[in-house]
C-alpha cells in the first residue's frame, strides 16, 4: 500500500521520480553537507533548496506530489543536532512570502513547534483556509467594510479592507480563527505578531459581521 519510492535519491536537492502506478513525486532531500561550513552558510544554502521546492509545489500540477524536507546537518554537528529548529524554521517563517490559498506540498520539519514564539505551523495551515463571504454585491461589501473600519477590529484586517484585498483579508481571518481555537491565551507575550494577539472576542465579532458558519467548519 502507498507510494513506491524505492528510486529515492538520498541527499539530493531536487529530483523527480515516477512510481509504477504513474504518480509523479518531486523531492527535496538535501540534508548532509560534507564540507565544514558555517551554520549561517548551511542555512542559506538549505533555504534556497527549500524555497525552490515550495515554488515548484505552488506552481506545479495539482496531481503531482511535492515532498520538501527542511532539516539539514553539517560536519560540526553531524553527531548531535541540526539547523532545523534553531535557524531554518524562523528563516523560512520570516523570509518566504507565503501565499494565500496556495498548495506547498508536504513539508517535514524538525521540531515545528520551535522556537516557542513561532507561528510557522499556523501560517502553513492558514494557507489552506478560505473563509466564506456571503456578501455577493459590491454595495453590500462596501457597507460591511465601512462598518468594520468604524469598529475596533485589528489593524491588519482594517489595512486589508482599505487595500480592497479580499484574499488577504480571508487569509488573515483564517489565521485569527486558528489562533483563537489554539491554546494561546489572548494577550500572550509569546505571540509577537500584532494580528495573532487579538482575542477570541474579536473573532466572534468577525464571525458575526461576515455571517460565517461555525468555527469547526474551518478547523
Amino acid at each position: 500500500m502507498g507510494l513506491d519510492l524505492s528510486g529515492w535519491l538520498d541527499n539530493n536537492p531536487d529530483f523527480t521520480l515516477e512510481t509504477e502506478s504513474g504518480v509523479t513525486v518531486h523531492l527535496q532531500d538535501k540534508w548532509e553537507y560534507s564540507d565544514i561550513i558555517p551554520l549561517k552558510g548551511l542555512v542559506e544554502s538549505k533555504y534556497e533548496f527549500v524555497v525552490h521546492m515550495l515554488e515548484k509545489a505552488r506552481d506545479g500540477a495539482r496531481e503531482e506530489w511535492f515532498i520538501n524536507f527542511m532539516s539539514a546537518v553539517g560536519d560540526p554537528v553531524k553527531k548531535g543536532g541540526s539547523c532545523g529548529e534553531s535557524r531554518m524554521n524562523p528563516t523560512v517563517r520570516s523570509k518566504f512570502d507565503w501565499g494565500i490559498k496556495k498548495r506547498y506540498g508536504i513539508i517535514p520539519m524538525d521540531y515545528p513547534e520551535l522556537p516557542k514564539d513561532s507561528d510557522l505551523v499556523a501560517l502553513m495551515i492558514g494557507c489552506n483556509i478560505e473563509t466564506y463571504n456571503p456578501y455577493k454585491t459590491e454595495t453590500s461589501l462596501m457597507s460591511l467594510k465601512k462598518n468594520i473600519l468604524d469598529t475596533d477590529f485589528p489593524t491588519p484586517i482594517k489595512e486589508m479592507l482599505q487595500e480592497n484585498d479580499n484574499d488577504k483579508l480571508h487569509y488573515l481571518m483564517g489565521r485569527q480563527i486558528l489562533e483563537a481555537h489554539h491554546e494561546t491565551e489572548p494577550g500572550s507575550e509569546s505571540i509577537k505578531d500584532e494580528f495573532v494577539k487579538t482575542s477570541a472576542t474579536l473573532v466572534t465579532k468577525a464571525f458575526t459581521a461576515f455571517d460565517i458558519c461555525p468555527l469547526d467548519k474551518y478547523i
